[in-house]
């Protein structure tokens, strides 16, 4: 069974390499590489080009870095996709990290990503990174952090907020472009999301099961303070998000959205996903979009501020979208402009949304369109290239057979089976492919 899969375009000269591994989770199919290999004196130079799959299981697994172009993990690197051009570009990480935990950016102007990062001695490191260059401007670690789990970055983009591992889940303020960590707080339970006050670069807001809580900054010491009581305060805080005025949104994993004004509850959204988690939520101008199962998505809008009284709903349900895809949404990202919007699906399938055609768009229609025309969702077992065409054939273990067009980057054909699959071959004419099952071989068109 392979679970390393990479296709190689050579660039060769004379002279002295090493080689080095790359590690991905198996759904992912990568053309190109940075890496070197020699033999007999000649070196085999290899640049990445593209990348066929991304990885799930981070909280933000996708986020923009400009109004067109959005960064997501694919195997243990960053990719960088634009949406219009339909090129990528790659942030290559060192031999020494194994994997990546957490990744932010910088609000408003998307200048800089912050990437949290596994090392392969146990350690962790948060790595800055220019967006417009892919240069890495600075490397953070912490004694006390063996792991990153989530960070944010203030809204001038001057301070970072990070949170450690279990079970201390340690939050440690940064003024990051000095490495100086300005102060540390032990919180000791699990943190999904942490983020600054859009407002106020002291205030900071956390949330997780049976947490929510805003923290101040007095002193160089962080202080804690609960947003609700009793037994509100037992729930599962899955996500939250900022709003115009100090307004903070939490989402909850019954599908409710509780509105938070100043440090305390204010209202309760009871959205179309009652009774099922929410797993994203994103502020927008006219109100606010949240994410959760079978791949929907709903959008709020505020209701009208002039009309005053404390029974008045502060949001009124809009629309809501759901595609083709099956699996839970995980993450949503939207551009500063808000001209495009992206979602991360559980099944590894990255997909972008016309958010700014939202007043026109049909809600019983399909608007998600998935990059590359759609990924492998588990590992690859197969792989085949066509000598005739510019053509690679996959298959993998979620009993799907795709054909690749590694020139215009592009999914042309999809195909799935009842039956697990462990093998593939292209014919040279690219008209025909020979699979392998656990019983038998067949010859399709």
């Amino acid at each position: 069974m392979v679970q390393t899969l990479f296709l190689f375009l050579f660039r060769i000269r004379m002279g002295a390499a090493q080689v080095r591994g790359e590690q991905t989770d198996g759904s992912e199919l990568a053309v190109g590489s940075s890496r070197s290999m020699s033999a007999e004196g000649v070196s085999a130079f290899l640049n990445f080009a593209h990348c066929y799959g991304a990885r799930n299981g981070i909280r933000d697994n996708v986020v923009h870095t400009g109004e067109n172009s959005i960064a997501y993990p694919v195997g243990r690197h960053m990719a960088v996709y634009n949406s219009e051009t339909k090129e990528m570009s790659f942030l290559l990480q060192a031999d020494n990290v194994e994997t990546t935990t957490a990744i932010a950016t910088s609000p408003h102007t998307r200048k800089y990503l912050g990437v949290c990062e596994q090392l392969a001695d146990g350690g962790a490191q948060v790595t800055i990174f220019l967006t417009a260059s892919d240069k890495k401007v600075k490397t953070l670690t912490h004694p006390d952090c063996k792991q990153f789990t989530a960070l944010c970055f203030s809204s001038d983009s001057k301070f970072l907020v990070t949170i450690g591992g279990a079970p201390e889940y340690t939050m440690i303020y940064w003024n990051w472009f000095h490495a100086k960590v300005v102060a540390t707080c032990k919180i000791g339970y699990e943190v999904k999301r942490v983020s600054f006050s859009p407002l106020d670069n002291v205030q900071i807001a956390t949330c997780g099961p049976s947490l929510l809580k805003l923290w101040r900054l007095q002193e160089n010491a962080l202080k804690g303070f609960n947003m609700v009581q009793g037994k509100a305060a037992t729930q599962n805080f899955t996500d939250h998000a900022w709003a115009p005025g100090e307004r903070l949104l939490v989402a909850t994993d019954n599908g409710e959205v509780l509105v938070v004004e100043q440090g305390e509850l204010r209202n309760t959204v009871k959205t179309r996903f009652a009774g099922t988690p929410i797993n994203s939520i994103i502020n927008y101008t006219s109100g606010f979009i949240v994410a959760g199962s079978e791949g929907r998505m709903s959008v709020y809008e505020k209701n009208d501020t002039r009309e005053k009284g404390d029974d008045k709903e502060p949001y009124h349900h809009f629309k809501t979208f759901k595609g083709s895809e099956q699996s839970d949404i995980v993450g949503l990202t939207i551009s500063t402009q808000e001209e495009t919007l992206a979602a991360f699906f559980s099944s590894n399938q990255v997909a972008m949304f016309p958010i700014s055609n939202i007043d026109i768009l049909k809600e019983a229609d399909d608007h998600f369109q998935m990059v590359g025309s759609g990924y492998h969702s588990q590992a690859i077992s197969g792989i085949d290239v066509c000598v005739r065409k510019p053509l690679v054939a996959t298959c993998g273990l979620d009993k799907s057979v795709r054909i690749w067009n590694y020139l215009d980057k592009t999914c042309e054909v999809v195909k799935c089976f009842q039956d697990d699959l462990s093998s593939i071959a292209i014919h040279p004419s690219g008209l025909h492919v020979i699979l392998g099952f656990s019983d038998k071989v067949n010859l399709k068109p």
